[in-house]
């Protein structure tokens, strides 16, 4: 990523001109070179301090001196309600914003009743986890995707010198804050972390075929009068995705931008005070002994500090630190070139990755006969890296979670030392199964009859040993669940139309979105039942106008369950006389299981041994619980609900929507490349 200089010495206000080309710098970056470099519509997060002040000021004169006349801004103002007068205050700078010409948002944080923020031991902690969730959600409301901050130059010395007096020692944690980056602690909010839209991988030949199609069809209504070309069916459509990648991936969220990160503070004060822009000066920042950041805030304006941790030689460290981090990154990019992906499957979250063999390795500089920990350290740590990054696609941990030092055994596991390999080794030693970030690496052959990953189930990778005969195949799976620690569990109260709008209306309104085992995006509603499937009574206990739905893991005794009412429910619709004109097809997005062995045939090829049980079920939450649905395989029981409430009496089955987590696009491509899929464009998510 091309870098903007750091000038501390820099001096004098900033021009609307040199402001512009820090905000286009930044937004070409993040946008690519295939999409405008202007943006359009933006957030503004202002305290009313000079440095938020000064950017509400820039992006007025990018307006009126028509540098980017189109923007659209809008400004937040957080209340934190943590001291006397934070409302006044609030209101005070939200009147100088509108003297600019804009329309403030204050945004006032909620504490519990009797709370006296100020007095928690975590409040700083607390404060900004608060605030960038009420301004992330204020972000997705206002329909902007940018919030820009008005961190500098400054800010960033302090934050890495913050940094080295807690032991932070890697390049990656040295190299400042980014100038663009996904918003912080708003992890399993839809919407506002990297989610909101869908891209979805379809079949590369499916797509050259419908473009030819259309071509010939197009080429034939021209030249034939009164033809008409053939509309696509539904099976058309479903020859675009496969089955084992036809859920869609979460794409989105909120970016913080930050255009000052290489201009001083001094520049953002001289240009609040040249353009006559009023501020706030918050004298708490400069009281040493209040906050750790204000004791090195004062040593550095002061030049207290040895020469060593000074602001002129910390830039250089982020510069140095910066280098570093992107040629890491760079030389990831290169090692994963060398992996092949020969499965996805985003039903179950599971990956099989062949890397490259002894031989190969040699090209990226470990030779044959070098255990990996006697490798160069960077060398290490680019495949650290490399293995995070691909872990973080099956990972239910929050991306990049993962320590880079916890995948010391993985580099030694997946790249063993020559002699490690020999069949007198004990079995265990050989299998060479391990864990890391929640995640289990099993070594695996290919199918003998390998096809390119297009039509080959899970069950075809045979377990093997780590030896040098074998392609160097692994199998990547979220890891089975412990009995010590609770499953992942999402609840939902599904409403139901009222009894005045039950005749008309076919279905409820959707439900908001949950995060699943930080793996799946889910939602859920009520539909009326397609006539000529069993009807049962719900044996979950009436929430007035709401059915009580959980979605957990599958467990041991559900299989017995549902493969007993399977049984049943054939044996029903066999039995039951029905016009097949007033049973609707199933839809696109699932369908539904007919017989047992329907069930068995996904679980055993898809699903075997114990990764069944980390798939996701939705289930009643109370009663006797039963299995509803499987969503991530688009498959639902062939049963109806009657619900006789207060207010409703009818019959009612559940539909859902589901995505996949976010995937980097760096990671999509290799994806795309290896199982010959085409990446559709970013489509947005309807919230009704």
């Amino acid at each position: 990523m091309a870098r903007r200089s750091l000038r501390l010495g820099s001096t004098g206000t900033i021009s609307a001109k040199e402001f512009c080309e820090a905000v286009t710098h930044l937004w070409g970056i993040w946008r690519g070179a295939s999409t405008p470099s202007l943006p359009s519509r933006i957030g503004l997060a202002v305290s009313g301090g000079a440095d938020s002040m000064a950017l509400a000021f820039l992006c007025r004169q990018l307006i009126s001196e028509r540098l980017i006349p189109d923007l659209q801004v809008k400004p937040f103002i957080v209340d934190h309600l943590a001291r006397e007068g934070s409302t006044d205050e609030a209101h005070k700078v939200a009147g100088w914003l509108r003297e600019l010409g804009f329309d403030p948002s204050i945004l006032t944080l909620r504490w519990s009743d009797g709370t006296d923020p100020s007095s928690l031991s975590d409040f700083e902690t607390l404060a900004r986890k608060l605030r960038y969730q009420i301004l992330g959600q204020a972000c997705k409301k206002y329909n902007t995707r940018a919030l820009f901050l008005g961190h500098h130059l400054d800010d960033n010395v302090e934050t890495v010198l913050s940094r080295l007096t807690r032991g932070q020692r890697q390049a990656t944690g040295l190299k400042g804050v980014a100038s663009i980056g996904h918003i912080p602690e708003c992890h399993g909010i839809y919407g506002v972390a990297e989610s909101g839209s869908v891209i979805r991988l379809m079949n590369a030949q499916s797509m050259i075929n419908a473009t030819r199609a259309r071509d010939f069809s197009s080429h034939e209504s021209h030249n034939s009068k009164g033809l008409q070309p053939e509309r696509s069916t539904t099976t058309d459509r479903a020859r675009r995705f496969r089955a084992d990648l036809k859920l869609p991936i979460a794409e989105g969220g909120i970016y913080l931008f930050r255009p000052f990160n290489s201009f001083p503070k001094s520049r953002l004060t001289s240009t609040c005070l040249q353009g006559g822009i009023q501020f706030v000066t918050d004298r708490t920042n400069f009281d040493p002994t209040l906050t750790s950041r204000n004791s090195l805030r004062h040593l550095l304006s002061n030049d207290m500090l040895p020469r060593a941790l000074q602001a002129p030689s910390i830039l250089q460290l982020i510069e140095n630190s910066q280098q570093i981090s992107d040629e890491l990154g760079n030389e990831s990019n290169a090692f994963l070139e060398t992996v092949r992906v020969r499965k996805l499957d985003l039903r179950t979250g599971s990956l099989v990755l062949e890397f490259p063999g002894p031989r190969d390795m040699e090209n990226i500089g470990k030779s044959q006969d070098m255990p990996v920990e006697n490798c160069p350290p960077k060398l290490q740590k680019t495949l650290a890296i490399s293995l995070r990054r691909l872990l973080d696609i099956v990972s239910p941990a929050p991306k990049s979670d993962v320590p880079l030092e916890k995948f010391t055994l993985a580099l030694q596991k997946v790249f063993p030392a020559p002699g490690t390999t020999r069949d007198e080794e004990p079995a265990p030693a050989r299998r060479n199964i391990f864990t890391v970030g929640g995640v289990k690496f099993e070594p695996v052959m290919l199918p003998k009859m390998w096809a390119g990953g297009k039509s080959v189930s899970l069950k075809s990778f045979a377990p093997r040993k780590q030896t040098d005969y074998f392609p160097n195949t692994w199998l990547l799976t979220r890891l089975p669940y412990s009995r010590r620690t609770p499953k992942p569990v999402s609840s939902f109260e599904i409403p139901l139309p009222t009894s005045s709008l039950a005749d008309s209306a076919v279905e409820s309104r959707w439900s908001s979105w949950q995060l699943w085992d930080n793996r799946y995006w889910i939602r859920l509603r009520a539909e009326k039942a397609i006539p000529g499937n069993p009807v049962e009574e719900g044996s979950f206990e009436p929430n007035d106008m709401s059915i009580p739905i959980v979605v957990r893991s599958m467990e041991g005794p559900d299989l017995a369950d549902v493969r007993r009412r399977l049984v049943k429910y054939t044996w029903s619709l066999s039995n039951k006389q029905f016009d097949p004109n007033s049973v609707k097809p199933d839809s696109p997005s699932f369908a539904t299981l007919r017989t047992r062995h329907h069930l068995d045939d996904l679980l055993q090829y898809h699903a075997p041994g114990d990764l069944r049980y980390t798939i996701p079920v939705i289930a009643e939450a109370t009663g006797q619980k039963r299995v509803l649905a499987f969503p991530s395989f688009g498959v639902k029981m062939p049963v109806a609900f009657t619900q006789r409430m207060r207010n409703n009496n009818g019959t009612w089955t559940l539909n859902w929507q589901m995505n996949y987590k976010h995937i980097d696009l760096d990671l999509l491509n290799l994806i795309s490349r290896d199982l010959e899929t085409v990446i559709s464009q970013v489509t947005p998510i309807s919230e009704t």
